[in-house]
């Protein structure tokens, strides 16, 4: 969310408040909510799409992403642990760079 729509997915809607005034906040969280729900939504393929549409809220969407694919699968954990594999530890030369890349993959 690089245009400053972070705070949708992480604050909650203002309440309504006759004391304070605050519609101009609503409007502003409403208008900030929709454009942060079309970002989610361009990013996302079309059969993850139809799971998300119903909801009312980007921060209901994003529970929702992270509930279904927050944790990586089997297919993500054989990439990488044949990425380690893969790893070449050079016997001439320094091997700090090599170790450093691979303690990155158990991060």
């Amino acid at each position: 969310m690089a245009q400053g729509l972070y705070h949708v997915i992480t604050d909650e809607r203002p309440s309504a408040n006759e004391e304070d005034n605050n519609t101009t906040d609503i409007t502003e969280w409403n208008q900030h909510n929709t454009q942060a729900i079309s970002n989610l939504c361009l990013c996302l393929a079309p059969n993850i799409l139809v799971k998300v549409l119903s909801k009312p809220t980007a921060s209901s969407i994003w529970r929702t992403l992270k509930e279904e694919y927050g944790t990586p699968g089997v297919a993500a954990t054989y990439t990488e642990f044949k990425a380690m594999l893969d790893m070449l530890i050079p016997s001439h030369e320094h091997s700090t760079p090599a170790f450093s890349k691979l303690n990155a993959h158990f991060v």
